[in-house]
């Protein structure tokens, strides 16, 4: 039987309810090996509170480094953690105040992050760190709402986008925090907004429209439009299941590459366009939705569809590689008032070639942990009842291609006490050494979707810049421990 994603959510909500008392074990020997070729590993990073991973990125010295938002009680706290090649921590740091939205690192091997006041959400912080994680200067920059922050081309400036649901922000800023350039534009935009640089020192941004569609402009280095189009896909005429903008990245070629969701159709869009916004492919992935085996006990179920947080990178190799989440779950009933419930969140890696066909797709999922639970009554079709719950919750939040052909995948373990995970892969999806499950080869069907481009009539006007005072943001030490997955 299939299920929507909305369905699949509300599965997931009411199965991990029961898990919060748990630690999960992690035991059992990887799928994959990897004899030779880039580093492998997989581990864990735990500290007090619970976790929410947020993005991880290649550092220049071949490390990397990742950010991860932690709450305990009425705190809450934004974290940077610089780890090396081997998945060692090399620095740690707490930013606070702010909401961490997004970090790059510039020409020099500083860091930039950006967030936002907790309270009002009126005003944005950049703060400026050393290689080393030494705090350089933080600025406050009033009525800014930074939602993504690029570098250049050059690695000397940044590109920040920001707005209100029906005026859209674009802002170049120096290395020391002057805004050089600001552009509003009349887009009217309900969730996402990206920002990725383009070949030419100018900057691409990908706004979400749930309801007339995906727009993307392109600026040049001096602020200029340079075009403005959108991306409409007819599979919801109603605008219920339009697609939810995911990621926005860079292709070696000038253009740009993004991923979209029909989260309610458990479908992601992967669309790849060149230098003037011109479709070079467009692409339905959907993970085939297998029955779970007919057993006369079962009482419902289903295995495989994707459901959230999907994002696209170009590999090294010059293909592409895509990272979602997938499900499984099944409940049966040996006698009336019982059951046995299994529930799976996984993290996935798909790679395509350069022109979009699926070359191999891995998932990636920890132990099973059996607990006693109550199951409350589900739509009148299914009894309130007693059992067992089976689950297994892997996480997948962020995603990148290493310079080795790699991929580095950030996540979490969902249980009692949330760990952050970082996956560092070879170029087939492989991890050595590892207890995590890796299977081979699941059952991604790819499709093309047809498109329509249109030229919008979009006009950026110049807007007084922001200023940038000295803000008194503290970066301190954090206390995370690490352990091998």
């Amino acid at each position: 039987m299939k299920k929507s994603g909305f369905y699949l959510r509300y599965r997931f909500v009411e199965t991990t309810a029961f898990m919060l008392p748990i630690v999960l074990a992690l035991f059992i020997t990887a799928s994959c090996d990897n004899t030779s070729g880039p580093e492998t590993w997989a581990k864990s990073y735990s500290t007090e509170n619970r976790y929410m991973p947020e993005s991880i990125i290649q550092a220049k010295d071949g490390g990397f480094i990742f950010h991860d938002f932690t709450a305990g009680g009425f705190t809450t706290n934004d974290n940077l953690i610089k780890i090396n090649e081997k998945g060692s921590i090399e620095w740690q740091k707490q930013i606070d105040p702010g909401e961490v939205g997004s970090f790059v690192e510039m020409a020099q091997g500083d860091i930039i992050a950006a967030s936002r006041e907790n309270e009002s959400h009126v005003g944005s912080y950049l703060t400026k760190l050393s290689a080393q994680g030494d705090l350089i200067w933080n600025k406050y920059y009033n009525g800014a709402m930074f939602r993504d922050i690029a570098p250049d081309k050059s690695g000397q400036f940044i590109f920040a986008v920001d707005g209100t649901p029906s005026v859209q922000y674009v802002s170049k800023i120096s290395a020391d925090g002057t805004v050089i350039w600001s552009k509003s534009v009349n887009a009217e935009v309900s969730l996402s907004r990206f920002v990725a640089a383009d070949s030419d020192g100018g900057c691409f941004i990908a706004l979400d429209n749930r309801n007339s569609g995906t727009k993307l402009l392109r600026f040049g280095p001096d602020g200029d439009l340079v075009w403005s189009k959108s991306y409409l896909n007819d599979v919801d005429e109603s605008g219920f299941a339009s697609p939810e903008l995911t990621s926005l990245g860079q292709t070696t070629d000038g253009g740009c590459v993004l991923t979209l969701e029909f989260c309610y159709e458990n479908i992601i869009l992967a669309l790849r366009v060149d230098a003037n916004g011109n479709r070079v492919w467009a692409r339905e992935l959907t993970n085939i939705v297998r029955p779970v085996e007919d057993s006369r006990y079962l009482v419902e179920g289903f295995a495989g569809p994707f459901i959230q947080r999907s994002s696209i990178v170009q590999a090294t190799d010059g293909g592409f590689a895509v990272a979602a989440e997938g499900s499984r779950y099944a409940r049966y009933s040996y006698i009336p008032g019982y059951y046995e419930q299994y529930t799976t969140i996984s993290g996935n890696i798909i790679k395509l070639d350069a022109d979009g066909a699926v070359l191999w797709s891995r998932e990636y999922r920890n132990s099973v942990t059996t607990i006693p639970t109550y199951f409350p009554e589900v739509d009148s079709e299914i009894p309130a009842g007693v059992g067992t719950l089976n689950a297994s919750v892997l996480l997948a939040y962020s995603f990148a291609a290493t310079a080795d052909g790699g991929y580095i995948l950030l996540g979490q373990l969902d249980k009692a006490d949330p760990e952050c995970v970082v996956m560092k892969t070879d170029e087939e999806g492989g991890i050595s050494g590892t207890n995590l499950k890796i299977k081979k080869g699941t059952s991604v069907v790819v499709n093309d979707f047809d498109i329509t481009i249109q030229e919008l009539q979009i006009i950026a006007d110049d807007v007084p810049a922001v200023s940038a005072v000295d803000a008194a943001l503290t970066v301190i030490d954090a206390a995370y421990s690490v352990s091998s997955l």
